[in-house]
């Protein structure tokens, strides 16, 4: 029967590696140059002198008779005798002596020679395996170590964020110092800080002590011999370096370990924190406690700031008379609507005049203003107050919904109406007592797509955008987190400045925190999208990605 034949040559099927060691190996068996024959590839040839090593190693040494003089030896330093396919001889050695197998240093009876092969062939497969496990371990040596600084800064920083969980107090002296673009420096201040919980105390350097024991805020100020009394909640952070504080924002960013520096006499990692859009900032941890120690601000406007724990002392033995409310003799006081600590809600009620909404939680301080009523919770606040005029959200803040209202989303706090109250609540644990307060609470889904709604798409140059939040970061511009302003000057630019509103007439009627649609009361456009391309929190800047003509 006539085979039917294809015209022209089929290309040779591509060689994989284990077949390329296949052929190899059958080479240095038969003391040829691997690649003599058939090409092999750049990846395999850098391993030819290993596997004519690891072959060379794998024959015995030549059994000698009496009679055969020996090789004169090799002096220390001497190189050894290249591979056999190194040097490429005019005939085969099996051409040379048929009875006679030719090794490196000389030769040796042919049966002694196929036991050698025999338990070459047998390491052949071990050979493949480690050859291939070779090129493997390169790979994954390269790639751990483009991977380091990244995996060694998630463990330093998850390290410092176990290592904060088990501080209950601190006692520390703080230098601030700042430093402007040509590298001048200078302090600003330094401070001692006690810290117990929630509890904490900050002295000056020229005496001036705030102190919160959670029932009382107060500062002494020595220059003017005055104790002046401010409410305990809400209460702004004046510690410097707050441990908690920096820990979550460090496993909430990326960041990584750049540098091994010794700071304050501590050698300690240097991390680099990359708030998305912003500029990096630096914070220090001490290599042996996992602990912060120095924190440099972004440069912003060419001015940083560098804040060090010179000392940093933790769970140590705390003075209870450092919390204790005194007023020093000559001392006057200025009370600035301090409000009071009660026992009990029906006291706050009572003291207030605001019938509250309780949580399923027992607060730990309740202080009573008047008309007005703030639990104090472990990590949280919640303050009470009754309900006056229109809810205005914060333009910049995202909708969510409770107690079938809208409520401001802030990054750390919500704010909502519930039966005839406004009610605040603020802290880490603030979702959580949210929820207690109102169980229909919801928070917007940031994965919601509103910009998609748009009948006419706006392109955006994000390296602008890039500026912009850059502008803002460093103190300009502000507006450009408000989508309601963003809104009114697209719709200014847009319409040559023929349609210019009031801020009033622009209505934020639904806001992702990431997206958000902006509603105009006049003109011809009617609504318009805008997202935050740069950073989706509320200090990043809206774009207008689209719009609907009216």
């Amino acid at each position: 029967m006539n085979k039917i034949r294809r015209k022209g040559r089929m290309a040779r099927p591509e060689r994989v590696p284990e077949q390329e060691l296949d052929d190899i190996i059958d080479a240095l068996n038969m003391g040829r140059k691997p690649g003599r024959d058939t090409p092999v590839s750049e990846e395999t040839e850098k391993l030819l002198p290993a596997l004519a090593a690891v072959r060379h190693l794998a024959e015995p040494p030549p059994l000698r008779h009496l009679e055969e003089p020996s090789p004169s030896p090799r002096h220390l330093g001497e190189p050894a005798p290249p591979p056999r396919y190194l040097a490429e001889s005019p005939r085969s050695p099996r051409e040379e002596s048929p009875g006679k197998i030719h090794g490196t240093k000389g030769s040796f009876p042919a049966s002694e020679q196929a036991d050698s092969d025999a338990r070459w062939h047998a390491f052949r497969p071990s050979l493949k395996r480690l050859a291939t496990l070779s090129i493997a371990a390169v790979i994954l040596a390269v790639i751990g170590l483009s991977l380091m600084p990244r995996i060694m800064g998630q463990d330093v920083v998850l390290a410092m964020s176990r290592a904060v969980e088990k501080v209950t107090n601190y006692h520390g002296l703080m230098e601030v110092r700042a430093r402007n673009a040509a590298g001048d420096e200078w302090m600003v201040r330094r401070l001692e800080i006690w810290v117990d919980g929630d509890k904490y105390a900050v002295k000056q350097d020229d005496g001036t002590t705030t102190v919160n024991n959670l029932e009382r805020k107060w500062q002494i100020r020595p220059e003017e011999a005055v104790v002046a009394i401010f409410p305990v909640a809400p209460d702004l952070n004046m510690r410097g370096i707050d441990l908690r504080d920096e820990a979550r924002r460090a496993l909430e960013y990326p960041h990584s370990v750049v540098a091994e520096e010794t700071v304050a006499g501590r050698v300690a990692h240097r991390v680099e924190i990359s708030p998305p859009g912003g500029r990096p900032y630096y914070l220090w941890l001490d290599k042996e406690t996992n602990l912060p120690v120095q924190l440099k601000t972004a440069m912003i406007n060419a001015l940083e700031t560098v804040y060090t724990f010179t000392s940093l002392n933790v769970n140590g033995t705390v003075d209870p008379s450092l919390y204790e409310y005194r007023v020093p003799d000559g001392f006057s006081v200025l009370e600035e609507n301090p409000g009071m600590a009660v026992v009990s809600i029906e006291e706050a009620k009572t003291v207030s005049g605001v019938d509250i909404v309780a949580t399923g939680e027992t607060p730990r301080t309740i202080l009573a203003f008047p008309a007005k009523v703030v639990l104090v919770y472990p990590d949280c606040e919640v303050i009470q107050e009754p309900a006056v005029g229109e809810f205005e959200m914060a333009s910049y803040a995202s909708k969510g919904t409770a107690a079938g209202g809208p409520v401001e989303v802030l990054q750390d706090s919500y704010r909502w109406r519930q039966e005839g109250l406004e009610i605040r609540v603020q802290g880490p644990r603030r979702l959580e007592l949210a929820v207690q307060l109102a169980p229909d609470f919801e928070l917007p889904s940031a994965g919601a797509d509103l910009v998609s709604r748009a009948q006419v798409k706006v392109q955006v140059d994000l390296e602008i955008a890039a500026r912009n939040q850059e502008q803002v970061d460093g103190g300009h511009m502000p507006w450009q987190v408000d989508p309601s302003m963003v809104a009114m000057q697209f719709v200014n630019l847009e319409t040559g400045g023929v349609e210019q509103g009031e801020y009033g007439e622009f209505t934020v009627t639904d806001n992702t925190g990431a997206q958000a649609i902006v509603e105009v009361e006049f003109g011809s456009i009617k609504t318009v999208y805008l997202q935050r391309l740069v950073r989706q929190d509320e200090s990043g800047v809206w774009s207008v990605v689209g719009y609907d003509p009216r």
